[in-house]
């Protein structure tokens, strides 16, 4: 009877952990096509889709593994991609923090982030060749190249674990007023996300320990189970939480007119009837430029751009339209982001008063504030990306231009 009970029972551990990692595979290929099929940034647009693909890979090779352990076997160097992409994925959660908080990612930033997966795959290359694939005559060296990228995975979450919580925690602590609705979300959601991740960096180390401790005694193959299954509900409960943000967000649908892609058919045969609903009333092509060209006659004749604390969500309302439509023609209509059109505005403006014999004085702070802007760092990068000089060197040159025209 007892062997009845554990036969039960373990097939009903497999059946479980199985389950768990097909839906994870199918959800997160399935948040890639929504991710693809939206109007994000460019840059976060790559990143989301990089997040989901590296999950996605994840889940995939987890349920070969379940379903034809004998390819698992035949090609052990599959069993190490998993946690590649566990190094992977805390660098891409913080390049989406820094790009959500509005920050300049400069190339050397990421050079150094390139450094810690490269050398994962170096160290990887190199154990499987002197190995020869992981086997020196009778003997199989998977579970210490396993063991390996799984530490560097764990330095690697541990890492941007605390650097991604001290941006937002800073964020939420001086830059609150200036945060979107919309970001603030997105990095409350980043922060949940940060968490589940490092459980589950915690749970793979601590099982790993007890199995280079105890893999011999009889309680070990209990423990095993528990811990596989913990860490399946881990990744399955980060996965939703973040198609939970995802799949509510009409923000991310909102390239669609009125003819969907095949991703974003894809994309809205999973979403809830909620947003459904505000899909199906997207904008006509014909529609947008006359969009555009009210919102720009809002923004112009009410000066709206010298408010600090306008938002999407305040625009949106002053003239009629809801937030993701706004941001659907602002991207479609002038290829600009909120941020972007409403700074093309106050670096026009700014452009002014330092051209203005009567405002020489005035600070470039002063300025900045005077243009808009509720500190100077925003308004130097905005002014030098759509300008090519610093606010002080423009102002230099054009006085010289003045006086040698004079």
């Amino acid at each position: 009877m007892s062997e009845i009970t554990n036969f039960a029972f373990f097939f009903l551990y497999l059946t479980m952990v199985e389950s768990l990692i097909l839906t994870t595979l199918i959800l997160s290929v399935l948040i890639t096509f929504v991710s693809i099929s939206s109007n994000l940034d460019r840059l976060a647009k790559k990143l989301l889709t990089t997040f989901f693909g590296c999950i996605a890979l994840q889940a995939g090779i987890k349920y070969l593994g379940f379903t034809n352990p004998s390819i698992i076997h035949s090609y052990p160097f599959l069993l190490i991609l998993p946690e590649l992409t566990s190094i992977l994925i805390p660098e891409i959660i913080y390049l989406l923090v820094l790009f959500t908080l509005g920050k300049k990612l400069q190339k050397n930033l990421y050079y150094k982030l390139a450094i810690l997966p490269l050398l994962s795959i170096v160290l990887f290359s190199v154990f499987y060749i002197i190995t020869s694939g992981f086997t020196t005559g009778n003997k199989y060296y998977v579970f210490e190249a396993f063991i390996g990228m799984m530490s560097l995975a764990f330095v690697a979450n541990i890492l941007f674990f605390l650097v991604c919580l001290r941006e937002i925690q800073f964020a939420f602590t001086y830059r609150m007023k200036d945060l979107s609705k919309h970001n603030y979300i997105t990095l409350v959601w980043i922060k949940w996300l940060l968490w589940l991740l490092l459980i589950r960096a915690l749970f793979s180390l601590t099982f790993f320990t007890l199995q280079f401790l105890f893999a011999q005694a009889e309680w070990f193959p209990m423990v095993l189970s528990i811990q596989k299954t913990a860490v399946a509900v881990i990744i399955l409960v980060a996965l939703l939480l973040t198609a939970y943000y995802g799949l509510r967000n009409p923000m991310l649908f909102d390239t669609i007119t009125e003819t969907p892609t095949v991703e974003q058919t894809l994309a809205i045969s999973i979403l809830t009837p909620e947003v459904k609903k505000v899909i199906q009333k997207s904008i006509k092509e014909d529609d947008i430029v006359p969009f555009l060209e009210r919102i720009t006659a809002s923004v112009e004749e009410s000066r709206l751009y010298l408010k600090a604390d306008l938002t999407p969500s305040i625009l949106a309302e002053m003239v009629g339209l809801p937030v993701y439509k706004l941001t659907f023609i602002l991207n479609k209509g002038a290829g600009k982001n909120f941020n972007e059109f409403i700074n093309s505005f106050r670096i026009a403006h700014a452009r002014a008063l330092l051209e203005n014999p009567e405002h020489n004085k005035m600070t470039v702070f002063a300025v900045a504030l005077e243009s808009g802007f509720s500190s100077e760092a925003p308004f130097y990068v905005a002014f030098k990306k759509l300008v090519g000089q610093s606010p002080s060197a423009y102002r230099n040159a054009y006085q010289t231009k003045v006086k040698q025209a004079g």
